[in-house]
């Protein structure tokens, strides 16, 4: 045991002594130490205030579990979570089998123009939250919107869209969606370039369709690559909403 102990020591004074190692874990360091002091702590801090009764003001008064009773019993707290619950899984899903529909097309030999369309995909991205706010704001307005317009074109009755308590959260969802697949299509088109060839080669071999090669060869090697979105996309979007970041709160707010 004292042995191996030894020689992990030594091995940790042998890494710090190259220059280059000790320039990786100074640069590493960095964001390590922004996220536990803005990130982690906070956490803990929030956790510790929760059991007090404090203002800012008046010295912090311990409360035991009062806040978290009143909590539960808050219906407001119940239909904020139901919320969350739905805008998060309506994102997610969809973001994912349509950024992996995309990253499937334009991972294909037979398609043209890859790099044009990557482009456009990923320009949402790279959008302010803002840009995109008063864009589908100006899109979907109940009353001079371009929808609305389109829709009363066709023959159709206009809709409240944003204005309708039905009709918001899917809009909302609508559009996280839309501003998310790029990030996805990005993410699995690195995945799909990480797949050996000499799989696909076997499978045919094999003689397996285009199906039974996505099952058995493509969709078990992007497992990681779909857990790394799926909890990724999640945790981003439950963050921004108990933050109240919400596509809109820049306008209604």
């Amino acid at each position: 045991m004292l042995k191996h102990r030894d020689s992990h020591v030594s091995y940790w004074r042998r890494c710090l002594k190259n220059s280059k190692v000790r320039t990786a874990y100074f640069y590493i360091a960095i964001p390590v130490i922004l996220v536990l002091v803005f990130r982690i702590i906070p956490v803990f801090v929030s956790l510790g205030i929760s059991f007090t009764d404090y203002d800012i003001i008046r010295p912090a008064r311990y409360v035991g579990l009062a806040n978290l009773d009143r909590l539960i019993h808050d219906e407001v707290f119940w239909n904020a979570l139901w919320a969350v619950a739905y805008y998060t899984m309506g994102t997610v899903l969809p973001t994912l089998f349509i950024g992996l529909g995309i990253a499937l097309v334009l991972f294909s030999k037979w398609f043209k123009g890859k790099s044009v369309f990557r482009v456009i995909y990923f320009i949402p991205v790279i959008l302010s939250m803002t840009v995109v706010s008063l864009v589908f704001a100006w899109l979907l307005d109940p009353t001079f919107g371009v929808m609305n317009y389109f829709l009363e074109t066709l023959g159709l009755p206009s809709q409240g869209f944003l204005a309708d308590p039905n009709q918001a959260m899917p809009c909302i969802i609508g559009i996280s969606v839309w501003k998310g697949i790029g990030y996805v299509m990005v993410i699995y088109l690195a995945a799909l370039t990480s797949i050996p060839p000499n799989l696909y080669e076997a499978a045919t071999l094999d003689g397996a369709n285009r199906i039974q090669k996505f099952r058995y060869v493509t969709w078990p090697l992007l497992k990681p690559a779909t857990l790394f979105i799926g909890l990724g996309i999640a945790l981003v979007l439950f963050s921004k909403w108990f933050k109240g970041k919400s596509v809109f709160r820049v306008i209604y707010f």
